[in-house]
This record gives structure tokens, sequence and C-alpha cells, in this order.
């Protein structure tokens, strides 16, 4: 829950000061950017709902529990992660087609830099709370926000470059950034994917149980 709402929070204020900086320069990227960090809150407040719903006591309906729904949550972070990276990348092919004059200031660079130092305490947060609970929805968390950054790190070595030379590369770099995401997403679908449908136990897992089994006489 805290993460959660860490995200929700951290994410928000990211978006909003992207978006306006966004609006400012004329960048697709950016935009694309920033509607990234506004959709991550969508899926922090979607990890609260997750871990409240997977820490629900089994019922005689469901006698195994309900942590499974975590792996739903994860599920739908990735959905939203595969939709955030091919309206990226139909934005990105509009603006190569139909490329606008951007506005490159201090502040775009200043702008995107918090935002990335951002998006790495953000990451930091995520992983260690996955470690420290185990949780898969998290390290998606963890995923996406290191997507973020190297997203962002990616415009803003871009725009150095198109306002150093004076070109314009933005819808290039935004079907670059779109195309990253997209792979990520499909990879984070099989993953969560994966226990949901059943798999092998590990051979710790097994070792675990032969252990407790041990301990209690007729088993």
């Amino acid at each position: 829950k805290v993460a959660g709402i860490f995200g929700i929070i951290s994410n928000l204020f990211l978006g909003i000061i992207k978006l306006i900086i966004g609006f400012i320069s004329n960048s697709v990227s950016i935009m694309a950017d920033a509607a990234n960090n506004i959709t991550d809150t969508a899926t922090s407040a979607l990890t609260i709902v997750g871990f409240k719903l997977a820490s629900k006591r089994p019922t005689h309906v469901h006698p195994y529990g309900y942590a499974r729904y975590e792996y739903v949550s994860g599920f739908a972070i990735a959905i939203l992660m595969l939709i955030m990276g091919l309206t990226f990348a139909k934005e990105s092919i509009l603006k190569i087609i139909n490329q606008e004059e951007l506005v490159i200031s201090n502040m775009t660079f200043i702008i995107l830099f918090i935002a990335i130092v951002g998006k790495a305490m953000q990451m930091v947060v995520y992983l260690d709370f996955a470690k420290a609970i185990k949780s898969n929805t998290l390290k998606a968390n963890a995923v996406d926000t290191r997507n973020d950054m190297i997203s962002t790190t990616a415009i803003l070595i871009s725009m150095f470059i198109m306002r150093r030379f004076n070109i314009n590369i933005d819808g290039y770099l935004g079907l670059a950034v779109s195309s990253f995401v997209i792979i990520s997403s499909i990879s984070m679908i099989k993953e969560v994917l994966q226990p949901l449908i059943g798999i092998l136990p590990t051979k710790e897992q097994v070792d675990e149980i032969h252990r407790h089994k041990g301990k209690h006489q007729g088993i």
C-alpha cells in the first residue's frame, strides 16, 4: 500500500511537469512520456487494489486464498504498458510524417533531468519493496519505471542533439522508445501469465515442502 501511494503521488507530479514542458516545447516524445507517467498513476492504484484483494482470507469458495490476484494486477499493468507503447508508436509515426517546429529551452533540460532522478528513486523504492515482500506486481512496476527512466534519458539526449545541430528527430526517437516499451510489456505479460496458467514448482519449493512434511507424523 505504501509503495502504491508513493507511486501515485510521484507519477502524478512527474506527469504534470512533463505535460507542461511538452506543450511548451511542442514535443511528441515528451508528451508521450508525460502521458505514460500519468498512466503509471493508474498502475499504482491497481497495485494497491491488487494487494488488497490478494490479502483476503481464504473462504469456503476459495480455500486456497486470493494471492493470485497479485498476478492479475501485474497482468493489468503489463497491458496498460502495451497500450501506451502502441499509442507512442502511432503518435511518433504521425510526427515523422508531419514534422513541426520544436521549442527547446533550458527549462526543458531541467524538467527532464528532474524526471530522470525521480524515476530512479521510484525504481529503487519498488525494488526494495518487491524484494522484501517477494511481489511480482512491484517487480512489474520496477520494470516499467526502468523503461520510463531509459525513455526520458533518451529524450533528454535527443533534445540536446536537436538543439545543438538544429535537426528534428523527435518522431524517430518516440518510435524507438515505443518499440522498447512494447517489447518489455510483451515480455512482462508472458512472465505474469506463467503462474496464472500453472508451472512446476522449483527445487527449492519442493525441498521446503519435504522439510515441513517431515515435522508432522502421519503425512
